[in-house]
């Protein structure tokens, strides 16, 4: 496990080396090809990686997409699902039901396709329910709260609320 999760902040670094110079439309060719390089293992399927938070099952790492927020993060942005086991990305799914105790009351509603999520972080509420606060530089200046369920098999996401910012977070 500890070396695939090396593998992802390896990832991380080549992603990154791949970001777009300002006003291109193409990316950069990678430093190295996807697939394995003696000892070191390149996974292809994620854009962006910023930041990772294991699903409480073990199972699965959530990842956050942090795409250009100042060109509006585009199709790349979000949050996408790495299962370890099969080596895969998944864009994740995500609903909406908006609750007055989760964020704040003047929360302006759901971000929808505007996310672009920076670092994350989960915690497990009182109530046993898993939440995932993600900072977000899309669309707003925010910090959008989602509760992670695990119930099917992939965990999905339901947005609940968020707390608005008029400066950026980090």
């Amino acid at each position: 496990m500890t070396f695939w999760l090396l593998g992802l902040a390896g990832l991380a670094f080549l992603s990154a080396a791949q970001a777009q110079p300002r006003g291109s439309e193409q990316p950069l060719p990678p430093l190295v090809e996807c697939g394995t390089h003696d000892e070191l293992e390149i996974l292809c399927g994620t854009r962006s990686p910023e930041d990772l938070e294991m699903t409480p099952d073990g199972k699965f790492l959530i990842v956050s997409q942090f795409v250009n927020a100042a060109r509006g993060g585009g199709a790349g942005a979000g949050l996408v699902l790495f299962d370890p086991a099969n080596q895969t990305f998944t864009r994740m799914a995500v609903t909406s039901e908006p609750l007055k105790d989760w964020g704040e009351r003047a929360c302006p509603g759901p971000i929808g396709d505007r996310l672009v999520p920076h670092g994350i972080s989960l915690l497990k509420r009182k109530n046993g329910k898993i939440q995932l606060y993600v900072v977000n530089h899309g669309g707003r200046e925010s910090i959008e709260m989602f509760e992670l369920t695990e119930g099917a098999a992939t965990p999905a996401l339901v947005w609940h609320g968020c707390v608005v910012s008029k400066q950026a977070y980090n």
